[in-house]
């Protein structure tokens, strides 16, 4: 009796599913599809909207906010890349840049060192030149003998002609062609520099 009663029952309960897909499910499809239809006929793309938004759908499902932020991400790191190799190329080229300015500043600091020590020489070799040029031929011979031969030829560079040729005419004369040849070229230099003028107008006052 209690399996006819369950067997009862479901086949009520089926009665009632039926019953609802009859008069509820089926008209509601029916209405949607008479609307569907009833729209399409009037110009409305229904099924290309619906088709549409479907294969969109499955065509966005790949095109992530994750997948997204991982491109950015890539982008990113890619550019970042770039700039530090550009960092790189101009830090080497400040680096060259910065040893190619102390190159510079070295050989700027021995020429102005080199040309303040002739400068130097060229002021003491007038001062002696102009001690000298008041002494007796012979003596001045005597201290000139008795200097370095660069000296020796500034101090005959810097001396007067006249006085010059006496000092020298009382040297021996091996001794006085090599000085009277290196006062020769000082005093070219002298003259290129535009020192000469210089040491004339100091002889001259002298």
């Amino acid at each position: 009796m209690a399996t006819a009663a369950m067997r009862a029952e479901r086949r009520s309960v089926g009665r009632v599913l039926a019953w609802i897909a009859l008069v509820v499910v089926v008209p509601l499809v029916a209405t949607v599809a008479m609307v569907a239809g009833a729209l399409q006929l009037a110009g409305v793309p229904v099924w290309q909207s619906v088709r549409h938004l479907t294969s969109h759908d499955t065509a966005s499902s790949g095109d992530t906010p994750l997948a997204q932020a991982q491109q950015a991400l890539e982008d990113t790191r890619r550019k970042l890349a770039d700039a530090q190799k550009q960092v790189a190329t101009l830090e080497q080229q400040l680096t060259a840049s910065q040893q190619s300015r102390e190159q510079l500043a070295q050989q700027l600091a021995q020429a102005q060192a080199r040309l303040a020590a002739a400068a130097d020489d060229r002021a003491r070799a007038v001062k002696e030149a102009q001690w000298l040029t008041g002494m007796d031929p012979a003596q001045a011979a005597g201290v000139v003998a008795k200097l370095p031969t660069a000296e020796a030829a500034r101090v005959i560079a810097a001396m007067a002609p006249d006085a010059s040729a006496q000092v020298l005419a009382a040297l021996p004369a091996q001794t006085a062609a090599a000085l009277m040849a290196q006062a020769s070229g000082v005093a070219a230099m002298n003259a290129a520099d535009g020192s000469g003028n210089a040491t004339d107008t100091g002889n001259t006052s002298g």
